[in-house]
């Protein structure tokens, strides 16, 4: 168990995640404990044939923290937040050039992140220390699909979401 804010939030960002129903379902897992083999933190292997072989699966890292001074003197107290990113990404499953593939493949890619954020937002409210304020596409989160030479196997989407959290008082 994590002491630290900023672990603290990583790894319930990490939780909720884990324990997304979509999210176990896309990545084939029984449960959370099956579903965190597909949630990297901090880093993942960017070579395509690693990608390949890794998708669908989740990222998540700092991308800033604050702890700022609400009470001064002896009795210093801090409020920390920041924000994390969150990268989910999958394989093209409708492969084709024709709009029907692209139009098929870009709605299911929409709505297993839709529905992926929506499970976290809904149980993010039952945590009893984590807060997660907004969670927005980021300006170059996507959702987007990869040119199909860049991947093994064809395209891939992706889509890098920020989530803004702090942490309730102690």
């Amino acid at each position: 168990m994590a002491t630290d804010p900023l672990t603290s939030a990583i790894l319930g960002l990490d939780r909720l995640v884990a324990e997304s129903a979509a999210f176990q379902a896309r990545v084939e897992a029984a449960d959370d404990t099956q579903a965190r083999e597909k949630i990297d933190l901090f880093e993942y292997d960017e070579s395509p044939a690693v990608l390949g072989a890794h998708r669908p699966f989740a990222a998540i890292w700092p991308k800033q923290t604050t702890w700022r001074s609400v009470v001064g003197g002896v009795c210093n107290e801090f409020d920390t937040s920041g924000t994390l990113v969150l990268l989910l990404t999958d394989k093209n499953r409708h492969p084709g050039d024709k709009p029907a593939n692209r139009r098929a493949s870009a709605l299911d890619f929409s709505e297993w992140i839709g529905t992926v954020i929506q499970e976290i937002c809904e149980h993010a409210a039952e945590d009893d220390q984590l807060d997660f304020h907004v969670v927005s596409l980021g300006e170059e989160g996507g959702p987007d699909r990869t040119p199909k030479a860049d991947e093994p196997g064809g395209s891939a989407w992706w889509a890098q979401f920020e989530i803004h959290w702090g942490l309730r008082g102690e």
